[in-house]
């Protein structure tokens, strides 16, 4: 083989390369970010229970324990405290969604790409006999 082919065969080669590379860490973006917030997450639980355990004289795993149980007494008191703010929003959500959507249809209807791309969406009727759902609008 020529120098000059064998050079292009290993540039082609590395660039190949780097794109299935490339695909395999896009493709992998979700396990790498579960990871970093699992280890983030051990961080601060890590940091947190040597905390406790240092000013508190108890065992490694009781200060974890107890900063668990801390954390998840927290969080419940965060939805507590925070449930009817957002059963609210929810209730105003789907009072005003109808609205929004009847808005954007009929902005939609003034032009005529609107019109068209009106046509190409499934009517109410075709979206409850397709999936069983209630209605959406």
């Amino acid at each position: 083989m020529q120098p000059f082919a064998l050079r292009v065969l290993i540039g082609a080669s590395v660039v190949i390369g780097l794109l299935l590379l490339l695909l395999l860490l896009w493709w992998a973006m979700e396990a790498l970010l579960l990871t970093f917030a699992a280890i983030l997450a051990a961080i601060v639980l890590r940091t947190s229970s040597d905390w406790v355990a240092t000013h508190t004289g108890m065992g490694d795993k009781w200060a974890l324990m107890l900063v668990l149980g801390g954390g998840l007494f927290m969080l419940a008191g965060v939805m507590v405290l925070a449930a009817p703010q957002v059963t609210e929003q929810a209730a105003q959500l789907q009072q005003r969604l109808p609205e929004a959507i009847g808005a954007i249809h009929e902005a939609l209807r003034e032009r005529a790409w609107g019109e068209w791309l009106l046509d190409l969406l499934p009517t109410q009727e075709e979206l409850e006999e397709q999936n069983g759902m209630g209605k959406v609008l």
